[in-house]
């Protein structure tokens, strides 16, 4: 795989990690469940951090275009290219996929007594 090709793929998927975040934190607030996961004050906080985590997630996209056409980037001499090892790339997009995974496969609720007799 050419290294342009196999940059723009690194800059996909985390545009699609920023971007499931910020749709599980746009979910969460619209449906009222945000409570669940963080106190009220914060709410405020992180509705800002669901919008700063979309314009990263399309900065992220841009980033990709870029380096599918080859385009040079603003600081040549800077070493920010992911790792060539399959495994560490896995491992470090897993830690990031599971948790978001997690919050849409499960359901949103609060603990009751019910939960604490099993």
């Amino acid at each position: 795989m050419k290294e342009h090709t196999r940059i723009s793929l690194h800059y996909w998927f985390r545009a699609a990690i920023f971007l499931g975040f910020s749709l599980y934190i746009l979910y969460l607030s619209k449906s009222g469940n945000l409570h669940y996961y963080i106190a009220p004050r914060m709410t405020v906080y992180v509705k800002l951090t669901a919008i700063a985590m979309y314009v990263i997630a399309i900065y992220m996209m841009y980033s990709a275009i870029q380096a599918m056409l080859k385009k040079a980037d603003a600081c040549d001499a800077c070493d920010h290219t992911p790792a060539r090892s399959p495994f560490k790339n896995i491992a470090a997009y897993k830690l990031f996929v599971i948790p978001l995974l997690l919050g849409f496969g499960t359901p949103d609720t609060a603990m009751n007594s019910a939960l604490a007799d099993k």
